[in-house]
């Protein structure tokens, strides 16, 4: 064996080693890991990111969703005991119908590290349970609100929204995902596909009109230490005076029409004319492997509960106005 060929053989032992330590790290159970990888050659295996392996084991896993078990559910995708349990525990009821136990899995696997110089300006002191910070995001001053999450937290009580001229977005999620949307910019290509407003050609980046269902949706951090909200804020009038919006939030014929076409993979309603979606969110958008997607009529909307989204475009002035409009980051420490 040539020196090259050695060399070759020990990184690609080490490199082995470091996929399965990564698996191990989420949750996975070793030895049903070690099966799968065991297999992968190792010149296939160096061709591709350790998370590129967990998601494909987690694929191959996969099983039936089980909203009365979730713990059996990521059981059966190969996490270990501790991992299960966690991972159920935290999935709000709200939510448990919305995705199967795949999706919240291979959330699981998002990179969980926060930049150096971020977590630097937003730690909080030991005896602080909140605080208010201004910090620099790409060259603009963005207002932090970081809490240590606790019930008596009162996140509404402090984040100003007090401007009544303007309308404020939340969009709910990690932070891990928040630091990647405030680097690089929101791209719905990023986001989610066969939800309400998007399907599986124009995926779509979400927003709530209201702090609660973003705070909701931050819970769902998974291995990040932390959740996060980003606030963005608008002039009221912006979507209504844009050509390429459509607001179906007093048309539920049209809402359903949306809903249907996108839940259950079909072409989507609207082209490229249309960039953003505006209306409630659906109450019954899950659970439907036993159900009838194509009758529009099964759909049901949630009453005031709505959400915007950004639709995968060729060009999109609305996200550019959004990513230049961030006002503020709730940053909440599990």
């Amino acid at each position: 064996m040539d020196q090259r060929t050695a060399e070759e053989k020990t990184y690609t032992q080490s490199y082995r080693s470091e996929v399965i330590e990564d698996a191990e790290k989420i949750g996975l159970a070793r030895e049903l890991f070690l099966h799968y990888i065991d297999d992968v050659s190792d010149s296939i295996l160096n061709t591709q990111p350790s998370e590129f392996w967990i998601k494909r084991y987690l694929e191959r896993s996969n099983s039936n969703w089980l909203p009365s078990n979730e713990f059996n559910s990521y059981k059966q995708l190969g996490f270990n005991n501790e991992k299960a349990r966690e991972l159920s525990s935290r999935i709000l009821p709200h939510f448990a119908n919305y995705h199967d136990a795949l999706y919240y899995a291979i959330r699981q696997t998002a990179e969980n590290s926060i930049s150096d110089e971020l977590e630097e300006n937003i730690t909080l002191d030991t005896n602080e349970t909140s605080a208010t910070k201004q910090v620099d995001v790409n060259g603009k001053a963005v207002t932090f609100y970081i809490f240590k999450k606790s019930r008596d937290a009162d996140i509404k009580g402090v984040v100003d929204l007090s401007d009544t001229n303007s309308q404020y977005w939340f969009h709910g999620t990690t932070g891990a995902n928040a630091e990647n949307i405030m680097d690089n910019g929101i791209d719905p290509r990023d986001g989610v596909s066969e939800q309400d407003f998007s399907n599986y050609k124009r995926r779509g980046f979400y927003l709530y009109d209201n702090l609660d269902a973003a705070l909701n949706w931050s819970d769902m951090t998974w291995a990040d230490p932390v959740g996060a909200v980003l606030v963005y804020k608008l002039d009221k009038e912006l979507l209504s005076n844009d050509s390429k919006h459509k607001d179906v939030r007093n048309d539920e014929e049209t809402w359903r029409k949306v809903v249907s076409t996108c839940r259950s993979s079909k072409k989507h309603l609207y082209n490229e004319k249309v960039t953003s979606i505006y209306g409630p969110t659906c109450t019954n958008g899950c659970g439907l492997a036993e159900l009838n997607r194509k009758e529009k009529d099964y759909w049901v909307p949630t009453p005031g509960d709505n959400q915007l989204v950004l639709l995968e475009s060729k060009r999109s002035e609305v996200i550019d106005t959004f990513n230049q409009n961030l006002y503020a980051v709730i940053w909440i420490i599990i």
